[in-house]
């Protein structure tokens, strides 16, 4: 079962309690969880942020997990932040809420996903992806930037406005 909290931006979470409870490792979203949507610069207080939690022990591995087919932008951001993996969709298949890339970074960097938050700004699809890995938390943002992606903002963006109507306390029952 994943535990979901909804939060603001990435800098509320408490990495340092997460460490306690044997969570080091953040899998991320990329597109309007640590830039705007469109934008090719990590957040600078995003990345400040990151960077100290990583100097005091509470992060130790960082993916990046993207929807978007575009390997060289997700290795500039995963560059930006010095991030051990990055990952694209290889084939529609592979795209969030599918397992398989929060599987394949948990490969490549040895970790076990029992040792992982996941943190995105789309409950269709980063939140799902972590259940659906068996990811123990997950940590739902909203969204950074004015600007959304046509399809989230017709599709995805109204049905999560309604969840979060049900759901206004900002803590989530879990999906699974």
């Amino acid at each position: 079962m994943t535990n979901i909290v909804r939060l603001p931006d990435i800098t509320h979470i408490n990495f340092e309690l997460l460490r306690v409870s044997g969570v080091t490792n953040l899998f991320t979203d990329i597109e309007s969880t640590l830039a705007p949507y469109g934008d090719s610069q990590i957040d600078p207080y995003t990345a400040e942020f990151l960077e100290s939690q990583r100097a005091v022990g509470n992060i130790a591995t960082i993916s990046l997990i993207t929807n978007r087919r575009d390997p060289a932008f997700a290795k500039h951001m995963a560059e930006q932040l010095g991030a051990d993996a990055y990952l694209c969709p290889t084939s529609k298949d592979h795209r969030k809420p599918a397992p398989h890339m929060l599987h394949e970074a948990a490969r490549m960097l040895g970790v076990s996903i029992s040792s992982a938050v996941m943190v995105g700004d789309k409950l269709t699809g980063d939140m799902h992806a972590a259940r659906s890995a068996g990811v123990p938390y997950a940590v739902w943002v909203d969204r950074l930037g004015s600007t959304d992606h046509p399809g989230d903002r017709y599709l995805r963006r109204p049905y999560e406005r309604l969840h979060k109507r049900r759901y206004p306390d900002r803590l989530l029952i879990p999906i699974g």
